[in-house]
């Protein structure tokens, strides 16, 4: 399980444990844990006025719902970069297909010394008569 998934458990637990409506310790410690913003916390904490505390949530939702969308996007492009990465190491690759391949004896190159396999210089493989 990934650390954010715990850490999704983890606020679900506070959410659980806690009277919210009771203990602003508890609700402090659940804004926290969903990544609002300190001052926005203590604004929140502190307010008199319902519609600003739901105001506050509100935002933070919102920014929660990009983020989410954000990492989306991005698992979205990883994934498909990592598919075609193993695409390509599962394609059959020269020498890998079934048939041979010899690798050079050394890499000098010596003029004049032609080799080759099942034929002829000339590209011919008749054999002579």
């Amino acid at each position: 399980m990934s650390s954010e998934a715990a850490g999704g458990l983890h606020v679900m637990e506070t959410l659980r444990r806690s009277d919210i409506e009771g203990t602003g310790e508890s609700a402090e410690r659940l804004l926290r844990d969903l990544g609002m913003p300190p001052e926005e916390i203590r604004a929140v904490l502190v307010a008199d006025d319902p519609r600003l505390v739901r105001r506050h949530l509100e935002l933070h939702r919102e920014r929660l719902s990009e983020e989410l969308e954000d990492r989306r996007r991005a698992l979205s492009a990883i994934e498909c970069d990592l598919a075609d990465a193993a695409l390509e190491r599962a394609s059959v690759q020269p020498g890998e297909d079934g048939g041979s391949s010899t690798e050079p004896s050394s890499w000098i190159v010596q003029n004049g010394l032609w080799a080759t396999s099942h034929g002829w210089p000339s590209g011919s493989t008749k054999t002579p008569e």
